[in-house]
């Protein structure tokens, strides 16, 4: 599958670099195997745009390809390769020994006339597709499912391949080719080999016409708009993004270094004396800390002056931690104390609860004496929090002294 540089017979074509696609074995597809594709232009179901800088493009059909694998204890034999305008790979036309005709992503090396099969048993052979737990360690594969019998959906892409790393449990260990260590379930299917088509990386599109051709609209950086239309927009001549917390899109959302997991985005509450995670609600089991949670909870109240039912869960884990030394924080004692009784919102239920200007009166005189009973707390929670705090100790003629 090598590339080609085209000459320079034009300005399009001076730069473009494409496939020989010397593999190529039939040029019409299959036509049970394929359906109609329509294309949305970037736009939802009310008509708004929701994926910029897509449309028009020209029109494909859509090869329907098995991603599952699931026709088990059949050979099969490819019949032909072919061109998928909807994938950077090419696909083969496999014939099963039962006449049914499916098409599969081609492997690296996959010739016309292999033999090939799915299911436990199979030989470790490019284009056989078995479960993780019956591939070798350090064998190489792609099409890899993410939960059994769902179809592959990872590693797809031409040149892609994962390797199958280790074994532990019920799970497999994999390395993507992002570099990534992923855990699959050792049930779930994967397809022997590297995807084909590996020098699609080398291709260069040449001109803008052709990116018109696949269906992608210019894209305008935000630092030429103008200030109405983005955040980075406006200014004299070339000016920079002028954001000290860094670029963001066109709706202020920051656009680098934002993370994107759950496990990145933990408050503190949520974490216990040893690093390890908490329930939701900032609450720890007893078994996970050296400090059980009924003794958390006491020391909490008697630091307060408090009973045990006036506090919140957070406020017994921050204590907790301060116990056995961990890092404490102004907010892990003010914010976790419970409101008193007087501030709850009422909960209302009949026919009252359509008197408008009624509640609207409360809740604001319920706001006012929330504020103060607020303010007495963090102010009773800095007294508590400084007389529980290890004394300092200095460095006084040749002799510590402890000092408050």
């Amino acid at each position: 599958m090598p590339v080609k540089r085209m000459k320079p017979t034009s300005p399009g074509r001076r730069h473009k670099i494409a496939s020989t696609y010397s593999e190529i074995t039939k040029k019409k597809p299959e036509k049970s195997l394929t359906t109609s594709l329509n294309k949305s232009g970037g736009r939802n179901a009310t008509g708004r745009i929701t994926a910029f800088n897509r449309g028009g493009g020209n029109k494909r059909r859509y090869r329907i390809i098995d991603f599952k694998r699931d026709k088990d204890g059949i050979e099969a034999t490819v019949i032909a390769v072919e061109y998928d305008p909807n994938r950077t790979c090419r696909i083969c036309l496999l014939e099963y020994a039962d006449s049914e005709k499916r098409y599969i992503l081609a492997p690296k090396g996959l010739m016309v006339g292999t033999k090939i099969a799915s299911g436990v048993g199979s030989d470790i052979l490019p284009g056989n597709c078995l479960p993780l737990k019956n591939i070798p360690l350090g064998t190489i594969v792609h099409n890899v499912e993410m939960q059994p019998g769902r179809g592959g959906q990872m590693v797809r892409s031409a040149g892609g391949g994962a390797q199958v790393m280790a074994k532990e449990g019920d799970y497999v260990t994999l390395r993507l080719p992002s570099g990534e260590m992923r855990m699959v379930h050792m049930n779930c299917r994967a397809t022997v080999g590297e995807v084909g088509n590996a020098e699609h990386e080398n291709e260069q599109i040449g001109k803008a016409g052709k990116n018109r051709g696949l269906g992608r609209k210019p894209h305008v950086r935000g630092v030429v708009k103008s200030p109405r239309d983005h955040p980075h927009g406006g200014g004299e001549a070339k000016s920079p993004v002028g954001r000290k917390k860094g670029p963001v899109d066109r709706w202020g959302n920051k656009a680098l270094g934002r993370r994107t997991r759950e496990q990145d985005a933990l408050v503190p509450d949520m974490r216990d004396a040893s690093g390890g995670l908490g329930d939701q609600h900032g609450a720890h089991a007893p078994e996970q800390s050296a400090l059980g949670g009924q003794e958390a909870r006491a020391l909490a109240a008697g630091l307060l002056g408090r009973g045990e039912h006036e506090l919140e869960p957070g406020f017994a884990a921050a204590e907790r931690r301060h116990a056995l030394g961990g890092e404490h924080d102004r907010r892990d004692t003010a914010l976790h104390v419970a409101r008193p009784a007087a501030v709850q919102p009422a909960v209302v239920d009949g026919p009252e609860r359509f008197d408008a200007p009624g509640r609207a009166a409360e809740r604001h005189g319920v706001h006012v004496a929330g504020h103060a009973q607020r303010r007495a707390l963090r102010v009773g929670a800095a007294q508590a929090r400084d007389q529980v705090r290890p004394p300092r100790r200095m460095l006084v003629h040749g002799q510590l002294e402890a000092r408050g």
